[in-house]
């Protein structure tokens, strides 16, 4: 009896929750809240990005026999920030151009001044684009930095001597963190890839020592 009544508690928990996923702002919402945006400058950061798009897959997987189309929906959200990944040019200086409320279309503008038109389902996902951390509001670089580091940083290149800062751009957050922390300072395992290709960093100090595949 007590196994019947946990069950249906957990349904009725998770059918409140896919209920709430499933039902979206108004467009007077969306408005209010994303026309500021438009001819904002930003930075897209594709590292991001690509851990929303994966963050939505694997919330999606607790609904998706129950509620069919709240998994398509998070399922078509999480393809939607995966296709940013290849459309966008990585921590480029951007512009947010049209934004379309009738077709739900977001234009950016890259800094080579072409244009990528990001098409979203619904006005929730037009919303999560600039409160997902997708975009970085801020420029990612400062002076200290060289064309080449900021090049490399880019395109994934890591430098020995690389701060917190830059590794994470460079590589994107780490899946686990090992922390030890000594009389001679704290030394950090950033551990990408969990598995068999797993990629370990290692900083002292808060700087890049070295790496290991």
């Amino acid at each position: 009896m007590r196994k019947r009544i946990l069950l249906i508690t957990i349904i009725i928990i998770f059918t409140f929750i896919a209920s709430c996923l499933a039902k979206d702002i108004s467009r007077e919402e969306a408005e209010g809240r994303l026309t500021i945006c438009a001819g904002r400058t930003m930075w897209f950061d594709k590292h991001s990005a690509l851990e929303w798009s994966i963050s939505y897959r694997e919330e999606a997987q607790p609904f998706k026999r129950m509620s069919p189309e709240v998994y398509k929906e998070l399922k078509e959200e999480s393809e939607l920030f995966y296709s940013l990944y290849s459309k966008l040019q990585n921590l480029e200086k951007s512009t947010i151009g049209i934004i379309d409320f009738d077709n739900k279309i977001i234009v950016v503008n890259n800094q080579d001044s072409s244009s990528v038109n990001i098409p979203c389902r619904t006005y929730s996902n037009m919303l999560r684009l600039f409160t997902s951390l997708t975009f970085l509001t801020s420029d990612p670089f400062d002076s200290e930095e060289s064309e080449q580091e900021i090049y490399d940083i880019k395109h994934g290149k890591m430098h020995i001597g690389f701060n917190r800062e830059q590794a994470t751009l460079c590589w994107g957050r780490p899946e686990k963190n090992n922390k030890t922390t000594t009389s001679n300072g704290t030394r950090e395992q950033w551990i990408y890839n969990i598995g068999v290709d797993a990629t370990y960093l290692y900083l002292d100090n808060g700087n890049v020592t070295g790496w290991q595949n």
